[in-house]
């Protein structure tokens, strides 16, 4: 799924709380996979889209900028980049085009997506209903759910 994997992970989880860790780890493949296809596209053609970026106002400044980040800070960076909601596949391709190693990406990837997706499937597992519970008393009406 092109997007944030929490948006199904989290109504699935809901929908199903035994099955939630099983989603969990299709999720984390699903990112794995997406975070690799985004760190070869920046390896293999950042060439074609840094003029791209030109257009967007990304000056030469700030390209150096990320990219002496990238070569000091790498995997931290694409670690922490998997764990809070930041645009990942950004910083896979900023990752394949500034050199990361590909094992310390994929490294960085599967830990990163690993801890995000295993915290939000147990607090969905465990305070999911409690929740929405939580959510329906503020909203002041209950949430339609598809069962």
């Amino acid at each position: 799924m092109p997007g944030p994997a929490d948006i199904l992970l989290i109504p699935l989880g809901l929908a199903d709380p035994p099955r939630v860790y099983r989603i969990a780890v299709w999720s984390i493949a699903g990112a794995t996979i997406g975070g690799i296809l985004a760190w070869t596209i920046g390896a293999l053609a950042f060439d074609v889209v840094e003029p791209v970026l030109g257009w967007i106002g990304v000056g030469p400044a700030e390209l150096a900028r990320s990219r002496v980040l990238f070569e000091e800070h790498g995997w931290i960076v694409v670690l922490l980049g998997t764990i809070i909601p930041l645009s990942t596949k950004v910083i896979c391709i900023a990752a394949g085009a500034f050199g990361v190693p590909f094992p310390h990406f994929a490294l960085a990837v599967i830990v990163g997506r690993t801890i995000r997706y295993l915290v939000v499937a147990t607090v969905v597992r465990y305070a999911g209903e409690w929740l929405v519970r939580r959510l329906e008393a503020k909203i002041g009406k209950p949430i339609e759910r598809w069962e």
